[in-house]
């Protein structure tokens, strides 16, 4: 139990990290985002700006996808240990077949 205990602990820490990892990317993917389109108004409604501005819409997310595919899948928690069953001494537990509802 001791062991799966650490084994918690470190699956929190690495998930902390591949967490950190992914709003870092989220937050680099917004600012490109908004500078795509910053850019944008500044070449007014033609029909070049707006191509511009989803070519870098396309390209930022190229780059966020493939940042999100380096980080690798994500950490899979680590499974307790099974615990001993015990016998079952009560005739309870155990039901015949002729005595079920459905008959």
């Amino acid at each position: 139990m001791q062991a799966f205990k650490k084994d918690i602990k470190s699956y929190e820490l690495v998930v902390k990290e591949y967490e950190r990892g992914l709003r870092k990317i989220s937050i680099e993917f917004m600012q490109a985002i908004i500078k795509a389109g910053e850019d944008s108004k500044l070449l007014g409604r033609s029909a070049a700006s707006k191509a511009s501005h989803s070519a870098a819409c396309a390209a930022a997310a190229k780059i966020r996808d493939e940042a999100v595919a380096s980080l690798g899948p994500e950490p899979e928690p680590p499974i307790a240990p099974l615990s001993p069953l015990k016998a079952s001494t009560s005739k309870s537990a155990t039901t015949s077949p002729s005595k079920s509802k459905n008959n």
